[in-house]
């Protein structure tokens, strides 16, 4: 909080990393709800993968993961979304992108999902940006 009461700027914002977050706050011992609540205005982007709060995974979200109900708020509507993951191929990275798009519905109609393979051994833009409808 003390670096945008020091810099006060429209432009300034952070990316949210939920598997970062999850690890961060496991291992300090605080709020990852708490977190993203005081920063809410802060935030631009997120980068969207989970784990067990041990070890970052880069794993696929899943159903019932907390990471969903944070991207459901209508206040995240509009920002992007890029997902960042392992995954076996490029079908499964689809798949995930399609899930996020049913999973959040109408309340993400204006967020974009971006992708950010981690391991598919593939040449692909940093980040991919696929309108959510």
């Amino acid at each position: 909080m003390q670096l945008f009461e020091a810099i006060d700027s429209p432009n300034l914002g952070i990316l949210l990393d939920f598997g970062h977050l999850n690890v961060a706050a496991q291992t300090v011992g605080f709020d990852r709800l708490d977190f993203i609540e005081r920063l809410t205005p802060y935030i631009r982007c997120f980068h969207v993968h989970d784990n067990d709060g041990t070890f970052d995974s880069h794993s696929p979200l899943q159903p019932g993961s907390w990471v969903l109900e944070v991207l459901r708020r209508p206040e995240f509507a509009h920002l992007p979304l890029v997902v960042e993951g392992k995954f076996d191929n490029v079908t499964s990275l689809s798949e995930q992108v399609n899930w996020l798009k049913v999973e959040l519905g109408p309340v993400s109609s204006g967020s974009k999902i971006g992708l950010l393979p981690k391991n598919l051994g593939i040449e692909v833009e940093p980040v991919v940006k696929a309108r959510i409808s």
